[in-house]
């Protein structure tokens, strides 16, 4: 399955823009100011269940690519840095609630929490994270209910079990985590979490078959169904932006490339950019920066 590390992943062209602590370390949390409320699209709410244009206005694709924050043009696939990172980030995701961008880093050995500053690029740790096993694959906040799920090992630890099996939520002050289920069905690698859309949806990329296959989840139970496969494989990053799926082709013809995906079938359109293979840490939507 598509391994951290292991995977062909792609160096973004940049250009120019702008230790294990104690679980009750005070930390202040949050990057710079980041207005997540403003200029709201369509905030309208039903019940649980959120608009699926209810996205704040101003937000930004952003990846982390040879340790530094990289934006990255939709249209084109191009990247503009932002700054050093300073954490080997393996996952990040945007808490819509508390205007919080978080990531995970340490991951296979003892996996923890820190902040991510849009401004500047930079992460600080925030807390170290319980989880069952030590590897972490999809990593995802869900907006409605304000609620941070993973794809977590079950049965083991990192090498040698590399199979995330288990969704859990985790509590991203305390770092503690509540196991949902394992996956049901055929879903036996969580690699990816994709959650804000109408419907929530679990990848398994498996680059030893070069396939990609979909699966609609539930969050209450973890059940994985409507399996789908296709290809050309992708890397395992993928994330929603403005209602869109964008990935990082993997192998063949989009190797490289930035692609978006279509939710029901799992076709990938390439967007652009050639890149070389390598460093590619994380691929997120969050909001532009508000110094």
């Amino acid at each position: 399955m598509g391994r951290l590390g292991v995977i062909a992943l792609f160096l973004f062209g940049v250009g120019c823009g702008g230790g294990d602590d104690d679980d009750d370390v005070a930390v202040d949390a949050r990057p710079r100011a980041v207005d997540a409320t403003a200029d709201v699209v369509d905030a309208e709410v039903a019940g649980d269940a959120r608009s699926p244009d209810a996205t704040p206005a101003g937000m930004v694709l952003y990846g982390i690519v040879s340790g530094r924050l990289v934006t990255i043009d939709t249209t084109t696939g191009d990247a503009s840095d932002v700054g050093a990172v300073g954490l080997e980030i393996t996952r990040a995701t945007w808490d819509e609630g508390s205007g919080t961008v978080y990531g995970v880093y340490d991951n296979t050995i003892a996996p923890k929490l820190a902040t991510i500053d849009l401004c500047t690029g930079a992460a600080t740790h925030a807390v170290n994270l319980t989880i069952p096993g030590n590897l972490i694959d999809g990593f995802d906040f869900e907006a409605a209910s304000g609620t941070l799920y993973a794809s977590v090992t079950a049965d083991g630890n990192y090498p040698p079990d590399h199979r995330t099996e288990q969704l859990v939520t985790i509590d991203p002050v305390t770092g503690r985590s509540t196991v949902v289920a394992n996956y049901t069905g055929t879903l036996t690698d969580g690699d990816v979490l994709l959650l804000d859309l109408p419907q929530p949806l679990a990848i398994d990329t498996d680059t030893s078959n070069s396939t990609v296959t979909l699966y609609d989840l539930s969050l209450a139970s973890a059940a994985a169904t409507n399996e789908r496969t296709t290809g050309p494989p992708l890397t395992v990053f993928e994330t929603v932006h403005q209602g869109v799926i964008y990935a990082l082709g993997g192998d063949g013809a989009i190797e490289g490339q930035i692609v978006t995906l279509d939710p029901t079938t799992g076709v990938p359109t390439a967007v652009g950019g050639s890149h070389v293979p390598a460093d590619v840490a994380a691929l997120f939507s969050a909001p532009a920066c508000a110094p």
